[in-house]
């Protein structure tokens, strides 16, 4: 009892101590002195009717696309002053204020000043357009003045003089309200006067300074940010303004008595706040109540890089941007991606999730933690290693019917976790390793489903039986990377194979794929298409009669897939390295997190779990990512299409204007973009020059394209741009270009040409017809004559072609009966098999054995020079001097064998040669074996062997020296004896390399000695006969379509 109290004491600590440990990360986008913004202190944001961005900072106003920042020139003149206020007008211009004073009115392509009145010289800190059109600009020191739509200044000295104005506000009984250091005044429009008429000041409002006004969208009222008194409230309670209420709207949400820098209102109806030195705070918009209600705070200590903001700015997609003093602007674009940190219980790396009715429980190297998903509070942890919990990696998890979780790990086989008992018990375990490695875990009903390396655990809960499926009883492939169970309660498997396996009724579905492809995940849309993950070709979609294929040409984050889940929605969501991809089934759509949302992580193999509530769980190397779909913002706002540049012949030219060139071939540079700046990287362009392209054409990423051979013509360019959401902006016609005809093509001179030309047309073509009969009656004679001279050529072709093949064929059989029979084998070995496959019809790779005295059997795997005839004849010379040495009485080792041979060959293949001599020569194993004590000594020349004794595989390399080829004094080249104690049932393999440099594989590569020597792993414990099947079949689907490379020889023996 004491002890179990204990426990439960240590649980209940545990959680509230891991609670502290947990952080939620936001990532947001910054742009700074890396990006291009000279000077990182920014005073306002603003957008123009083109969809381009300006900043305002201490130094330049610059142009933003999404990629590049651009310094806006005012003029010609040095300004020595710069940008504090940015305003667009009704007409999409953007007013400049300056902080000497100075206004410019900007167009989008070219700047012109404003004349103001004489004596400002003080930096403007509002600008505000009445219901009439007239700007009124407020300045710091020098009070208020107004430019009407003509551009004529209305001076008002009267307004305030002597003050430092902040701010102003226009509201819609045309009152206007200025913020001052002490307080805010309050001025009329009507009346006969031009400028504002005073009306008084808020009497009830505290003397501060306030440093921002906004009016309210969603309810009455006046928001004003203050110095010293946080956020206020001013409510008008009498018609025209004549009495106010004024209360502290931040204190309810724990921002009174705060220093309040700036302070915006969003299309959402939410309000951010900024606190000087505090970061920013979101008072959150409650739709169905009617009113504000909670709050989110951002700053350093969750990702926001700095404390101190200047102001705010939403754009025509809804993103927010936040201007800082000291680092730039910063946007928050995606509230529905969150980074959750949990290193300090389970470690950075979450490597499996799985959701249980309201808890989301989460595996790292560290344990395994229960939360709440709904608050993400730590309801307990398990540290690895406790309470039954295995210590190596969690490798998947999944909940069955009975709210049991199961967990697969990397070495130790299965456990069943029971979290209210907070207990774990191992449930499958295999005396075969591979069977341990777990990949993945699904289940429908009675049945769990257990991927492992080596093959498929089927559990049944009712009669708790456990059976594994293997190759042998039909899979595709014994590495099972993951199991998919569809609507239908179909099982799926994603392994290596020509298409996604079917449990069910061990079907494929393929469609046409030929090629063996490593199938990773797979999930299913609300169509019914399943949508299968890959190792390489990214994910493939099939359909009831065919398939399509999304990769990273098309947009997709990563060709390497590691984890496939399905929304609420019927979205498609795909783990990568570094990024994840969603796929819309119904726009073909492919919209990627990545680093430009913050996502720097890899997705781990299957760790993607959808919460029926609508939270995409992502366990990634760096912790837990979740996607919220009630909280993301999806805008269908297309991007703005803006010609940037267009030159010909290296002039720039207006694409407003009318472009007439003159005849001739001219060069055409188009530069374009689509503004985007939720993800302008992901933007992709199609165009038509209307008159040259016969279609549309996919751009792709690029902003740019050339014609370098514009001809006489009308020619209509027009541009589309899509986002990665599928919404697309389309323009037939951005611009028209005519290049004109030539002389000779005007209607009167081709008339002229064609009337002139006609009669001697006539006249050729009669002449001609003439010449032309004759010509044909001369080659009809010839062409008889020389088909009679190809036909007599081509027999004689084909009869020289059989007799060489005859003679090739018969020099096979000769070559064949010179090798030794392979039934003497069964005399003195348990089991064996030969593999022996020319790439010709004659082989180069030979082999010979035969018992000698003393109970000795010699094995030789030869692989000579060349390959056909080159190499039949010097396996023949290699066949008969072999059988002189290896009968010799006084050679006892195998190394002073290959050494004579080498001696041997050496002469008599340069024996009548008096320049060049022949580098000609074989790689060979010699391997004697004394079949009473079973001890082995091998000699090899460049080839290795592989010996299993005692079930241990043991690769010994061969010498570097060939027996033959180039020639090297007897003193550097050596054939050493190795010698081993071998055991009846022990193995000894030998190859050319013919099989190992086969070329195959899905990515067409070489086979290599590692894949064999892992092959060997696997079947080494066979019958020899079986082995034999693998070892064939093996290189058939390796080689698949691709040629054979080299004749292949491989022979395995057992004691």
């Amino acid at each position: 009892m004491r002890l179990f109290f204990r426990l439960r004491l240590i649980l209940i600590f545990s959680g509230f101590i891991s609670a502290s440990l947990f952080s939620q990360q936001i990532r947001f986008k910054v742009y700074s002195r890396d990006q291009g913004i000279m000077n990182p202190f920014v005073y306002s944001v603003s957008q123009d009717k083109n969809g381009f961005l300006y900043l305002a900072t201490g130094e330049e106003v610059y142009r933003f696309d999404g990629f590049t920042f651009v310094p806006v020139r005012f003029q010609k003149e040095e300004l020595k002053a710069y940008a504090t206020r940015v305003f667009s007008d009704d007409k999409g211009n953007l007013w400049f204020g300056m902080s000497n004073g100075q206004v410019f009115i900007w167009d989008g392509k070219s700047s012109r000043r404003i004349n103001i009145p004489s004596g400002v010289t003080s930096q403007i800190t509002e600008i505000q357009a009445d219901k009439t059109g007239i700007k009124w600009i407020v300045t710091q020191q020098n009070g208020i003045f107004g430019i009407t739509e003509n551009e004529q200044v209305i001076r008002c000295d009267s307004v305030l003089p002597g003050k430092t104005l902040t701010s102003a506000l226009f509201t819609g009984d045309n009152n206007l309200f200025i913020a001052a250091d002490d307080g805010i005044y309050i001025f009329t429009l009507s009346g006969n006067s031009r400028c504002p008429v005073w009306k008084g000041k808020i009497e009830n409002f505290p003397e501060t300074r306030v440093n921002k006004l906004i009016q309210l969208q969603s309810s009455e009222g006046i928001l004003a940010a203050t110095d010293d008194y946080g956020l206020l409230k001013i409510d008008i309670e009498a018609p025209g303004g004549s009495s106010f209420r004024v209360s502290d709207f931040g204190k309810g949400f724990g921002i009174d008595q705060q220093n309040i820098t700036s302070v915006f209102e969003d299309t959402d109806h939410n309000i951010w706040v900024s606190v000087s030195g505090g970061g920013v705070i979101e008072i959150l918009w409650d739709q169905q109540a009617g009113k504000h209600s909670g709050v989110r705070r951002f700053n350093t200590s969750n990702g926001l890089p700095v404390n101190y903001i200047r102001s705010f700015f939403q754009d025509r997609e809804g993103q927010i941007w936040m201007a800082t003093y000291g680092n730039g602007v910063v946007s928050f674009t995606d509230e529905a991606l969150q980074f959750y940190d949990f290193s300090g219980f389970t470690g950075k790396n979450i490597t499996a999730v799985t959701v249980r009715g309201t808890d989301l429980i989460l595996a790292g190297q560290k344990g395994v933690l229960v939360l709440n998903k709904n608050t993400l509070m730590n309801r307990f942890f398990v540290p690895a290693g406790t309470k039954g919990l295995p210590s190596d990696r969690i490798t998947a998890m999944f909940t069955d019917r009975r709210g049991l979780v199961w967990l697969g790990t990397s070495e130790s086989g299965c456990y069943l976790f029971d979290v209210n008992a907070v207990s774990f018990r191992r449930i499958w375990f295999s005396g075969n390793a591979v069977e341990n490695v777990i990949n993945h875990i699904n289940g429908k009903g009675d049945s769990i489903f257990i991927a492992t390396n080596g093959g498929l655990v089927i559990m049944d809960l009712v009669r708790n039986t456990s059976v594994l499926l293997t190759m042998a009883d039909g899979l595709p492939y014994n590495i099972i990377q993951s199991v998919y169970v569809d609507r239908k309660g179909k099982v799926w498997l994603a392994c290596a194979s020509k298409g996604i396996f079917n449990l069910s009724d061990h079907t494929y579905r393929s469609e046409g794929i030929s090629a063996l492809i490593e199938f990773s995940a797979i999930a299913q849309d609300t169509s019914g298409n399943y949508w299968a993950g890959t190792l390489g070709q990214g994910v493939l979609c099939f359909l009831p009669d065919t398939l399509f294929q999304v990769n990273s040409a098309s947009g997709l984050g990563s060709n390497y897939v590691y984890g496939a889940v399905s929304d609420r929605d019927g979205e498609i969501w795909l783990g990568h390295r570094m990024s994840i991809s969603r796929i819309d089934p119904v726009k073909k759509s492919v919209k990627v997190f990545d680093k430009a949302y913050g996502f720097t992580a890899d997705c781990n193999p299957n760790a993607l779990v959808s919460d029926p509530g609508g939270v995409l769980w992502i366990g990634t190397t760096e912790g837990l990512v979740g996607y919220n779909l009630n909280k993301e913002k999806k805008t269908n706002i297309p991007p703005v299409i803006n010609i940037v540049s267009l030159r010909i012949d290296d002039k720039e030219y207006d694409p407003a204007g009318r472009i007439v060139l003159p005849y001739g071939s001219h060069r055409v540079r188009i530069e374009f973009i689509g503004l985007n700046f939720r993800s302008p990287e992901r933007v992709f362009y199609r165009y038509r020059m209307k008159g040259f392209d016969p279609e549309w054409t996919d751009a792709g990423g690029n902003r740019f394209v050339n014609y370098n051979n514009l001809r006489e013509g009308k020619y209509a360019f027009g541009l589309m741009a899509c986002n990665d959401q599928g919404d697309c902006s389309e323009k037939e016609s951005f611009f028209t270009i005519e290049v004109r005809l030539p002389l000779w093509k005007q209607w009167w001179f081709l008339l002229t040409v064609l009337a002139s030309t006609a009669l001697a047309v006539y006249g050729i073509m009669y002449y001609r017809q003439k010449q032309t009969e004759e010509y044909n009656k001369r080659l009809e004679a010839e062409l008889v004559e020389r088909t009679r001279e190809v036909v007599q050529k081509k027999e004689e072709i084909e009869l020289k072609n059989k007799e060489i093949i005859q003679s090739i064929e018969y020099a096979q059989r000769i070559q064949q009966s010179m090798l030794p029979s392979a039934t003497q084998l069964e005399q003195y070995f348990t089991g064996y098999f030969l593999f022996y496959r020319p790439r010709d019809i004659v082989s180069g790779d030979f082999y010979w054995f035969d018992k000698l005295k003393d109970n000795r059997f010699l094995l030789i795997c030869a692989d000579s020079t060349g390959h056909g005839v080159p190499g039949g004849f010097m396996s023949v010379m290699g066949t008969t001097l072999i059988k002189d040495i290896c009968y010799r009485s006084d050679l006892e080792s195998p190394s002073e064998m290959l050494a004579l041979l080498d001696h041997e060959i050496h002469r008599r293949l340069n024996q009548n040669i008096e320049a060049e001599r022949s580098n000609d020569g074989m790689d060979l194993i010699l391997c004697d074996i004394n079949l009473d004590t079973y001890v082995v000594r091998i000699a090899s020349a460049m080839r290795p062997v592989i010996l299993y004794i005692n079930g241990e595989q043991m690769y010994i390399p061969g010498s570097r020296n060939s027996v033959g080829g180039t020639i090297i004094s007897s003193d550097d080249k050596v054939f050493e004896d190795r010698v081993y104690a071998m055991s009846k049932g022990d193995l000894i393999y030998m190859f050319s390399d013919g099989y190992t440099d086969q070329f195959g594989g899905p990515l067409g590569k070489k086979f290599k000695i590692a894949r064999l020597r892992n092959l060997l792993k696997d079947i080494h414990q066979k019958p020899m006969t079986e082995q034999y099947q693998h070892i064939k079949s093996n290189f058939d689907l390796w080689k698949g379509d691709q040629p054979q490379i080299d004749d292949v020889l491989f022979l395995g023996f057992q004691l």
